[in-house]
C-alpha cells in the first residue's frame, strides 16, 4: 500500500481498530492506550523535551503479523537472511511493497509500517515524541542498513547486542560509526497529509498523562 494511502486510513481509525494489509499483516490503531503515549513523560529528560507535547501518541498504532507485534530483533535477522540493500532502500523512499521485485514482500511489509509508525510517533508535532533524526525512520534505517553491509553471521551475532532481552533496540544510531547509515531523507509525514493530522489533533484531547 502507498504511504499516503497508509497515513489517510490510519487517521480515520479508533483505538482498537484493525486494518488488513496482507492476509498475514496488520495494523491496530492505539492511539492513548499505546506505549508512545504511556511513557511519552516517565523520565525526567522526556517531561523537558515534551513539556509543549500534550498529544503524543495521539496516532500511535501497532504493526501485528500474524497476531502478534514483531520485535526489532526478529526484523533485523529477517532483513539479514531475506533482503537486498536495493529493496531496502526503495521502502525507505516512499515505494509499495508492491511495486518491488522482491520474493520477501513480507518483510517488506513490516519495514514499512516501522517505517511509518516512526514518522508518525517522532518528530516536531504536539502528537509526536523527540527524535534524533530529521527523518524519523532513519532510527531503524540505520540498524538494517549497518546489518546488510555485514557477513550474515557476524550481522545474527551482532544483532542480539543491539537489542534488549524484549527484542527492542537499546540506543539511538547517533555514535561516529553510524554517520554512514543516517540518510536525512524527506520525512514522510508532510505537506496537506500533515496538515490534516494537525486539523484532527485539534478537534482530539490530550493525552490523559499529559503532566502540565
Amino acid at each position: 500500500m502507498k504511504i499516503n494511502m497508509l497515513l489517510t486510513e490510519i487517521l480515520q481509525m479508533r483505538p482498537g481498530e484493525r486494518i488488513n494489509i496482507t492476509p498475514d499483516i496488520q495494523i491496530e490503531f492505539r492511539g492513548y492506550e499505546g506505549l508512545v503515549a504511556q511513557k511519552a513523560w516517565d523520565q525526567q529528560w522526556k517531561i523537558i523535551k515534551h513539556k509543549h507535547r500534550p498529544k503524543i501518541g495521539l496516532f500511535d498504532f501497532r504493526l501485528l503479523f500474524n497476531g502478534t507485534p514483531p520485535d526489532h530483533s526478529q526484523i533485523l535477522k529477517s532483513t539479514v537472511q531475506e533482503l537486498t540493500k536495493d529493496a531496502l532502500e526503495d521502502i525507505y523512499d516512499g515505494k509499495s511493497p508492491e511495486e518491488i521485485s522482491c520474493e520477501c514482500e513480507n518483510i517488506l511489509h513490516q519495514i514499512q509500517l516501522l517505517f511509518l509508525e516512526q514518522e508518525i510517533n517522532y518528530g516536531v508535532e504536539e502528537f509526536q515524541a523527540f527524535t534524533h533524526f530529521q527523518a524519523p525512520r532513519d532510527f531503524f534505517m540505520a540498524y538494517l542498513l549497518k546489518s546488510l553491509d555485514m557477513p550474515r553471521e557476524d550481522a545474527l551475532k551482532k544483532i542480539e547486542v543491539w537489542t534488549d532481552r524484549y527484542g527492542i533496540i537499546r540506543r539511538p544510531p547517533r555514535d561516529s560509526e553510524w554517520e554512514n547509515y543516517i540518510k536525512n531523507g524527506d520525512k514522510w509525514l508532510r505537506g496537506k497529509i500533515l496538515d490534516k493530522y494537525r486539523e484532527k489533533a485539534k478537534e482530539l484531547p490530550n493525552n490523559p498523562n499529559y503532566p502540565f
